[in-house]
């Protein structure tokens, strides 16, 4: 049985990085150079480091920030929905028009695991408006993006946010779809992941950025 619900996860987490965000059938956009937003100032503050919870022993996330981006909005746990598409039904995971979305079945704050969270990139309201804003460029992150997650505690972790990378979702193949679930899948290690639509304002690509846990704030 939990082999079957594994795997049963694993097919959502794929289908949320093609149909997560919005319609999907709109025109392919060529992806272009944009600039790297300016970082927002971060004050000083302490963050002491801790190894991750175990599993089943974090709370889940209420809030999220990540001053580099100006991104600080609310979090609410997500699930998946079957809806009609065309002659069949698909699964598709709920998107909150005011807060960001902790999937279902992905690690709670501070915990070993992959804890993923989705947003809208809608100008002018997107939770994850400011993370759409970056550059095209993947790989590496600047070095001073920190994302801060508040759990239901009042607890507050800190994740180094160092990677991205571009996947495309118009045109994309199945096989292109299935190694998708390699970034949303549970990890041995604390890390967040962050999902959003691409570039600014459209759905042709998703962003995924992500980073390991560096601490929690005292």
């Amino acid at each position: 049985m939990i082999h079957i619900r594994q795997q049963v996860w694993l097919l959502v987490v794929a289908l949320v990085l093609i149909a997560g965000c919005a319609d999907t059938t709109a025109t392919p956009v060529r992806p272009v150079q944009a600039p790297t937003p300016t970082p927002s100032p971060e004050a000083v503050v302490e963050v002491l480091p801790v190894g991750p919870l175990a599993q089943g022993e974090g709370a889940s996330p209420v809030a999220i920030a990540i001053p580099y981006v100006g991104v600080e909005v609310a979090v609410k746990p997500i699930g998946w929905q079957v809806v009609p598409r065309g002659k069949g039904r698909t699964t598709e995971w709920e998107v909150l028009p005011d807060a960001a979305g902790h999937h279902r079945g992905s690690a709670n704050v501070g915990e070993a695991g992959n804890v993923v969270i989705s947003g809208h990139n809608t100008p002018g309201g997107g939770v994850f408006e400011g993370l759409a804003t970056l550059g095209y460029e993947e790989g590496p992150l600047p070095e001073d993006m920190y994302a801060y997650l508040e759990d239901a505690r009042g607890a507050v972790y800190v994740y180094r946010l160092e990677e991205r990378v571009l996947l495309p979702v118009l045109g994309a193949t199945p096989e292109e779809v299935r190694s998708y679930v390699t970034y949303t899948q549970p990890t041995e290690d604390a890390r967040l992941t962050l999902i959003t639509c691409w570039p600014l304002g459209d759905t042709s690509y998703r962003l995924v950025v992500w980073g390991p846990l560096v601490g929690r704030m005292p």
